[in-house]
């Protein structure tokens, strides 16, 4: 698949740039496309130009999860071809075997997708990041209940850990929003993290990432933070089920930031699901919100529709 001057026009639309601000991505764009690591379709009008198009990639090697990180038609365009591009693209994906989970970002107004997208039975998950800056966040003892206790992380801890993620996540909300964070995704992120190999970050930061046990039970909870750039990112924090409400996931919090502020950083980032019920801890904490984005999800089980407002 290549690009033509035209759909590089809708591309430059949807990322809502100039064209030298938008020509980096583009150019990344042109060679994914051109090496096989992504594909793209659109919707033409009665001149057979390009006013809508889909651009995605497969985030695993099996093929079960796929990412559509632009779809978009032009703001003058019929709603009917905005539904005939998503039409198009689900059929496209869904036709391929062992298609598990799909998301997609939708930019700009684009008539007709928002619509149809919903009638396809996706859900759409808002999702923020947040900022705090750790000399504002607020001091307190960390005191965790009887029975209880943290240490730092280690590397014979991981598959304790890895069992934990894979119970708490099974009917959180993330289960359903974050495709990349469920099952074998999950496990494999929290050991890229680990060895330093997932995409984006700097390093794992070993002083911040902790795990807290319970005294008969084992690992209970965790806590992964690590750098990038020059702020320290909460990657995960999970606590399970069972206990919840004792106020774990705050000493993990707090346990972590008060260790990136001794290391020198001036600030704390984290991404989280607006209605993940986690959000109201890290905005007591002092994080607030600095980008906010809608996904529309799809699952092959339909578990999103169970978060369907």
């Amino acid at each position: 698949t290549t690009l033509d001057a035209a759909s590089e026009s809708l591309l430059q639309a949807a990322f809502g740039m100039t064209a030298a601000e938008a020509e980096p991505y583009i150019e990344r764009i042109r060679l994914s496309l051109q090496s096989g690591q992504a594909y793209a379709i659109g919707v033409f009008d009665s001149q057979n130009t390009p006013c809508g198009l889909a651009y995605w990639r497969w985030v695993n090697t099996a093929q079960t999860f796929a990412r559509v990180s632009t779809i978009y038609t032009e703001p003058n365009v019929h709603p009917d071809l905005g539904a005939m591009l998503v039409t198009d693209l689900l059929r496209t994906l869904q036709g391929f075997p062992g298609i598990k989970a799909i998301e997609i970002q939708v930019r700009g107004d684009s008539p007709g997708v928002h619509d149809a997208l919903i009638d396809h039975d996706l859900v759409f998950f808002e999702r923020c990041q947040m900022m705090l800056p750790l000399t504002q966040m607020p001091l307190s003892d960390i005191v965790l209940p009887e029975g209880y206790s943290a240490t730092l992380w280690t590397d014979d801890q991981q598959e304790e850990v890895e069992q934990v993620a894979l119970f708490a996540q099974q009917d959180d909300i993330d289960s359903a929003a974050v495709p990349d964070a469920v099952g074998d995704e999950l496990v494999e992120t929290l050991r890229k993290l680990r060895s330093n190999e997932f995409p984006g970050m700097d390093h794992w930061l070993a002083n911040a990432s902790f795990v807290v046990r319970e005294r008969r039970k084992g690992i209970i909870g965790y806590i992964a933070t690590i750098q990038v750039q020059n702020i320290c990112f909460v990657a995960d924090m999970v606590v399970h089920p069972e206990h919840r409400r004792r106020g774990l996931a705050r000493s993990l919090m707090q346990r972590s930031m008060t260790a990136c502020l001794e290391d020198g950083f001036e600030t704390a980032m984290l991404a989280v699901t607006t209605r993940n019920p986690a959000r109201h801890l890290y905005e007591n904490l002092g994080f607030r919100p600095t980008d906010c984005s809608e996904s529309a999800i799809w699952w092959y089980d339909e578990r999103q529709m169970a978060w369907r407002q």
